[in-house]
């Protein structure tokens, strides 16, 4: 019986250690990047992920909530797909005049951020 015990109770702390995240830590000074005049700034999302603010003369001017792939309040999984998208946008307020509010399926494919977001595991 003390057997099953010990290991019924080291199998639930496996469990613990395994489920919990480590989260995702951002240099301020090395993710960020420069893009036509302006500033890409990494941030930490919901769920261990990154989302991104756009900066002109160090002023916000476009400050992202939700993932403009998935309108999620998740962002995305990697700091690379975090910069694709943000360049992309910064290239489409050159040709538009105003940010996008979303990102086309056709263009995050494109991108190859169309799943950028962790799988979550279902729930039963």
């Amino acid at each position: 019986m003390k057997k099953i015990s010990l290991i019924l109770l080291l199998q639930m702390i496996l469990g613990i250690l395994h489920a919990q995240q480590h989260p995702m830590l951002l240099d301020p000074i090395n993710d960020k990047k420069e893009k036509g005049g302006y500033s890409i700034r990494l941030k930490t999302a919901p769920g261990n992920t990154i989302l991104f603010d756009l900066l002109k003369d160090q002023q916000p001017v476009f400050k992202q909530a939700m993932n403009p792939v998935t309108m999620l309040p998740q962002g995305f999984s990697s700091k690379e797909d975090a910069f694709k998208v943000a360049e992309w946008m910064i290239d489409k307020y050159g040709a538009q005049g105003h940010f996008p509010p979303m990102v086309p399926p056709d263009v995050a494919r494109k991108l190859n951020v169309a799943n950028s977001v962790p799988k979550t595991p279902p729930v039963n």
